[in-house]
């Protein structure tokens, strides 16, 4: 059975991807994105009643494959996939690790904090056919109702 993360991801008709995690899911992700294994799975959490806000659906899985390169994010079918150099990963989970501090340092703010990640020419680390994404912190009353 594959590990579960406390991680919800939304995607658009354009490409677009939308990430709520809790604390605890960040934590995870970035946890999964510094490890020494080349490739990792997990399952997705998806809302009881599924409401996609302005998005299309929500992803099952997500799949991590640390190898050569820049940092690709994107969807492949209902799978979120996270590729590159681990460190290429590392950097992506160091800014997950700085938004759980900025988070647990002004609690009152985890409801509007959030990231870009976006690719730009000559990004440092991220790849061109990175879809850009959107990564929130659910708050405990956005946390009822997940299911797997």
């Amino acid at each position: 059975m594959k590990n579960i993360l406390d991680l919800t991801v939304q995607y658009s008709a354009s490409n677009d991807l939308l990430l709520e995690a809790t604390l605890e899911g960040l934590n995870g992700l970035a946890s999964i994105l510094e490890d020494n294994l080349e490739e990792t799975q997990c399952k997705l959490l998806i809302p009881v009643e599924p409401v996609a806000k302005s998005y299309e659906g929500f992803l099952t899985d997500l799949h991590i494959v640390k190898g050569n390169g820049t940092l690709k994010i994107y969807r492949n079918h209902n799978v979120l996939v996270i590729s590159g150099s681990p460190s290429n990963c590392s950097i992506l989970a160091a800014n997950l690790n700085f938004l759980q501090e900025e988070a647990l340092s002004q609690p009152q703010l985890q409801s509007v904090l959030h990231w870009h990640i976006e690719y730009f020419p000559d990004h440092p680390y991220l790849d061109p056919v990175s879809e850009p994404a959107v990564v929130y912190i659910k708050t405990l009353r956005q946390d009822a109702g997940l299911t797997l």
